[in-house]
């Protein structure tokens, strides 16, 4: 549901149900024979599954099951705005892909530090040597760190680096935990196939 406003609860509009709440109280029986007169009818009809039900991981039961109760009771549309909600909650998920894709074309899978990341972004005299590809694709929320001097930027780094480990971004990178080298983590960064 989208209220198309930045303060829904403010909107003077007439509500069918004003008190939803109570009204569900008041009305629940129903409510619950028609879920499982749907249910039962699905069953009653082989529980079929829809063919075009898009991948949930870890909820393909519950994707099937309900894809197939709203299939059958001829509502359209189960899921069909996956893409576009995983597009919105994901803010940052573009901005790292963008960043592994430049850290390969740097460094392709030689292992880095973070130390070493830091360094190559500063000069000899401690200025910023700025690889303007690079850091015009650092996430946000690391960038925030560099905008204050770079005050925490190499703690922030290693932090953000730590709970991606291992995952594969859209955009066929992966982010790989190395070995130690003078006591501080290496990362590298793979192309895998998708």
């Amino acid at each position: 549901m989208d209220a198309h406003s930045a303060r829904p609860w403010q909107r003077s509009q007439t509500y069918t149900h004003p008190d939803l709440k109570a009204w569900v109280r008041e009305v629940r029986g129903s409510i619950i024979a028609a879920i499982l007169i749907l249910a039962r009818a699905w069953v009653q009809a082989g529980r079929p599954v829809p063919e075009a039900l898009p991948v949930v991981g870890g909820f393909e039961t519950w994707a099937r099951t309900v894809g197939g109760i709203l299939d059958l009771a001829g509502i359209p549309g189960f899921l069909e705005n996956l893409e576009s909600m995983y597009e919105e909650a994901d803010s940052d998920g573009p901005q790292w892909a963008a960043f592994m894709a430049r850290w390969f074309e740097l460094w392709g899978e030689s292992p880095q530090t973070v130390a070493g990341i830091v360094q190559f972004l500063r000069d000899e005299n401690g200025t910023t040597n700025l690889d303007d590809q690079l850091m015009s694709v650092v996430p946000d929320d690391i960038m925030e760190a560099w905008s204050r001097n770079g005050s925490g930027f190499a703690n922030k780094l290693g932090h953000a680096l730590r709970r991606r480990a291992g995952k594969i971004f859209p955009n066929g990178y992966r982010l790989v935990k190395g070995g130690i080298a003078h006591r501080a983590v290496q990362w590298s960064v793979e192309q895998v196939p998708l």
